[in-house]
């Protein structure tokens, strides 16, 4: 076998195809060495080395699998079961029982094999069947521990845990957020929280990483619980944050079971956050999801065919065209979604009034940050860790983007610089070597402040600035970006900012034309439409709006002629629409987004579309052609072709960055919107097409409340 220098036997056994047993190993995180089930025999090396400790060595002669290490580690396992529910595990008609349950019942219903969620995706019964365990000489020591059944997206049964620190470890290790630990000694060991402390009041973040890790039913996520074992996966591309995390989900029957490894592969899963890890997921089954096209007649709700729907839009439709027609879309929606609905809007319509909700202060933001990449380079997230000196700037990253808080994080481990600042103290705070707090709405007179410090750093640190919230949303956006350029510009340090944006496609949205000053690939457009803040206002500005997603309820609204809502649920705003369309999401969707790193990231369908539900693609185009307005329709094909040309252009060219002139602030002068409040993480970053997440799914409100 021939193995990189510094690998494990463990690591070099895998890398050939050799299986070693074991509970405790964590391929993201360093060796342990806790549960001795892999232990192996080396020639001339007393003892047996446990594997994933065992550095591997030039000639070296490793027994993987001995008649001898079998034995030891079936004793080990002994150990390991006499604290577990064991009885079905080595039972001689555990094959039969699981199909027709026909023996007589050993132990409870609640701790038996046939009713753990984990049955046919354990680790225990992968291992009793590979040591060919029969018997067990220990009695059970039954810990007898009410199961917490109230906690947010997962359950807690601690009498099914085996203490191999899985849990424990990744919490503090890999995303620091250093709720779980172990607690009491000897038999009395348990895993938990400091000070009998729910999972909550202890700090959590509800990342799942615990959940994905556990070897056993221990840990449980309450979706697909009961659904059986996974038939096939999927690997897609979380579309909640900038980030674009690539996520697995596992499914059965046309039905999402969960999101997180596959089986075989908890011992290096991939890294979540709360939405990717538990929300994606539970959009799609929502019992309250529309799957059929309505008309509103006398003031109620019916249900119609698809057919009926599109001509009854085309014909209210035909007579509206140019400023009285608006279209506001989402920065959730793939690039080519986002280019088929302003092209709609552009062509079909003959309107520049097509816009993304929530909208910018300031219409070319994303531009403005687009040449910036474009002159100075997108920033890999791992530059975080990789860089001397980290800024964070009006950033609640541990909400907003848990992973970039990841890196933060890792950061600060590392003893690097990490400098917070902001006009509230937030968890980032803790992982900082300086907090900077300036007052609320002053993060302009802080970026002004901060060019000259830049500037006269060495040219030999290398920088990076984390721009957030209190910075984008501000009403002061332009000045704040104006004063990040001017840091750019002076800055003598390797300095890279990166800009999070709130929604998945918020910058591959505006590349697509999703914007009513920009055409698409960032283009300036001769003929400028209304934001749809605009478009929303008081006083009648259009006459017609189609709203793909949801918006708060504005009176605007009320005075519409014709309204039409895209969407997956009835809401607040539905009860001023005159058509209801369902709407597909991103488990069901293909196509792609671009992430915060410039990278353009593949969606792929995980679940088939209902019947009833079709593409917004082909929905745009039927109600065209009902129009006869042939000259706004996109075949799929050409669709394909348009995007792949669009993200190859734009993501290489661009303006130079141009720096407005300084002008220094009033002192005095006070900026808003930016604030970081529960509202702006719920309107920015909590929701999902426009709908409120944490009213769709109620176990986020109460995580929320933190």
């Amino acid at each position: 076998v021939r193995a990189p220098s510094g690998s494990t036997i463990l690591q070099a056994a895998r890398g050939a195809g050799i299986y070693i047993p074991t509970l405790c190993y964590l391929g993201c995180l360093p060796d342990y060495g806790g549960c001795r089930l892999c232990m192996v025999q080396v020639e001339q090396m007393r003892g047996h080395p446990t594997s994933c400790t065992t550095p591997v060595a030039e000639g070296m002669s490793v027994s993987t699998k001995t008649a001898e290490l079998q034995k030891l580690r079936r004793e080990i396992l002994e150990l390991i079961l006499s604290e577990h529910p064991y009885t079905c595990l080595v039972c001689k008609d555990k094959k039969e029982c699981s199909e027709f349950m026909h023996s007589t019942r050993k132990v409870s219903t609640t701790t038996g094999c046939n009713f753990c969620t984990n049955n046919g995706n354990c680790e225990l019964q992968e291992l009793v069947d590979y040591l060919d365990l029969k018997e067990i000489r220990f009695p059970i020591i039954y810990r007898n521990l009410p199961p917490v059944l109230n906690n947010p997206f997962y359950t807690l049964d601690y009498n099914l845990c085996i203490l191999c620190g899985r849990c424990v470890r990744i919490c503090n290790e890999e995303r620091f957020s250093e709720v779980l630990a172990f607690i009491h000694r000897g038999n009395s060991a348990l895993v938990g929280t400091a000070f009998n402390e729910t999972q909550k009041e202890a700090g959590c973040e509800y990342c799942g990483a615990c959940v994905d890790v556990c070897p056993t039913g221990s840990l449980s996520e309450k979706i697909g619980n009961w659904a059986g074992i996974p038939d096939r996966s999927t690997d897609t591309t979380c579309v909640f944050c900038g980030i674009g995390c690539e996520m697995t989900v596992n499914t059965r029957a046309n039905r999402i079971v969960n999101i997180g490894p596959e089986h075989g592969k908890k011992d290096d899963p991939p890294q979540l956050c709360l939405r990717g890890k538990f929300i994606a997921g539970d959009i799609p089954h929502h019992p309250e999801r529309i799957t059929r096209p309505h008309i509103k007649k006398d003031g109620k709700w019916r249900e119609v065919r698809w057919e009926e729907a599109i001509n009854f839009i085309a014909a209210n439709l035909k007579n509206i065209s140019g400023e009285a027609f608006g279209l506001i879309g989402s920065a959730h929606d793939t690039v080519e979604n986002s280019f088929v609905l302003q092209n709609f809007a552009r062509k079909t319509m003959n309107s520049a009034n097509v816009d993304i909700y929530p909208d910018s202060a300031y219409s070319t933001l994303i531009k403005d940050i687009h040449n910036y990449y474009v002159t100075h380079g997108h920033v890999e997230i791992d530059e975080i860790i990789r860089a001397d000196t980290v800024y964070v700037i009006g950033s609640m990253t541990q909400w907003s983007h848990p992973i970039i808080e990841n890196r933060i994080r890792k950061a600060y481990k590392a003893g690097k610089e990490v400098i917070v600042a902001s006009s509230k103290a937030n968890r980032t705070v803790n992982f900082s070597t300086d907090f900077q707090r300036y007052k609320k709405g002053c993060e302009h007179l802080y970026l002004h402040g901060l060019i000259e410090k830049i500037a006269a750093l060495k040219n030999t640190q290398s920088i990076v600035m984390i721009i957030g919230d209190e910075i984008l949303l501000s009403d002061r956006v332009r000045e704040n970006v104006n004063n990040l350029m001017r840091i750019s510009k002076f800055s003598a340090a390797m300095l890279k900012i990166l800009f999070l944006l709130p929604e998945g496609n918020r910058y591959g949205a505006t590349m697509a034309g999703m914007n009513p000053v920009l055409l698409p690939g960032f283009k300036t457009a001769r003929k400028k439409g209304f934001t749809a803040t605009e478009m929303l206002k008081k006083q009648k500005v259009i006459s017609a709006l189609y709203l793909v997603g949801d918006i708060p309820y504005t009176p605007a609204l009320k005075g519409l002629e014709f309204f039409v809502q895209h969407n997956m649920f009835f809401t607040s705003a539905s009860e001023h629409a005159h058509v209801f369309l369902p709407l597909t999401n991103s488990m069901e969707s293909e196509g792609h987004i671009i992430n915060l790193e410039g990278r353009p990231m593949q969606l792929t369908p995980v679940i088939r579309q209902d019947g009833h539900i079709l593409p917004t693609t082909e929905v745009l185009g039927k109600i065209a052609s009902s129009m006869s307005r042939t000259s706004g329709i996109i075949s799929p094909q050409s669709v394909t072709e348009k995007i792949s040309s669009l993200i190859e252009r734009s993501l290489s060219k661009g303006q130079k960055v141009k720096v407005a002139r300084e002008t220094a602030p009033d002192p005095k002068s006070r900026s808003k919107n930016g604030q970081l409040t529960i509202a702006s993480l719920k309107d920015h970053h909590f929701h999902y097409i426009g709908n409120s997440l944490s009213e769709i799914i109620p176990d986020l409100q109460e995580v929320l409340e933190e």
